[in-house]
């Protein structure tokens, strides 16, 4: 059985679409078909939507880390061993960020951490706070911090307590 082409007349009165939307209307198979008023027909908008997202989210910057947040976690998780200003169980971290591994005054480093040639910057300390062992074998820290953000906001603070 064929069924007949509707067009707009047979869209009930007071449907009103603007210019250049979609109207559903029965198509001579008998299948659902969207066309405009012109007559020609429109394709799905959700493809073109779907990549103007994509297109946005790679465009935008990383959402940016939290110093603010960053002291909370570093208080609450390196406060037992680091101290800013002080030497604890881990050397002092003020002006940590930029300076050579094993170089803070008056600490006793463990030798793999004396003899190693990182500089402590975003990727390294990233890195170190990942997993210490991997980056610097032989070293004597044995605390991880699991969470990419929670990282990011420890160097976001470490960076501001160096003037950096």
């Amino acid at each position: 059985m064929r069924l007949p082409a509707l067009s707009l007349k047979h869209i009930p009165s007071g449907w009103n679409q603007p210019d250049g939307m979609c109207p559903v209307k029965v198509n001579r198979r008998g299948r659902r078909a969207r066309s405009r008023p012109d007559g020609t027909a429109c394709g799905s908008i959700w493809p073109g939507i779907a990549l103007a997202v994509l297109a946005l989210a790679a465009a935008a910057p990383a959402a940016a880390a939290d110093a603010a947040h960053g002291q909370e976690l570093y208080d609450s998780r390196c406060g037992g061993c680091h101290s800013l200003d002080a030497n604890r169980v881990g050397p002092a971290h003020r002006g940590v960020y930029g300076r050579k591994a094993g170089s803070a005054p008056n600490f006793n480093y463990s030798t793999a951490v004396k003899n190693a040639t990182v500089v402590w910057e975003e990727k390294t300390l990233d890195a170190w706070l990942t997993n210490p062992q991997a980056l610097i074998p032989g070293q004597r820290m044995n605390f991880r911090v699991a969470l990419a953000e929670d990282r990011a906001d420890i160097i976001a603070y470490l960076r501001q307590q160096s003037g950096k």
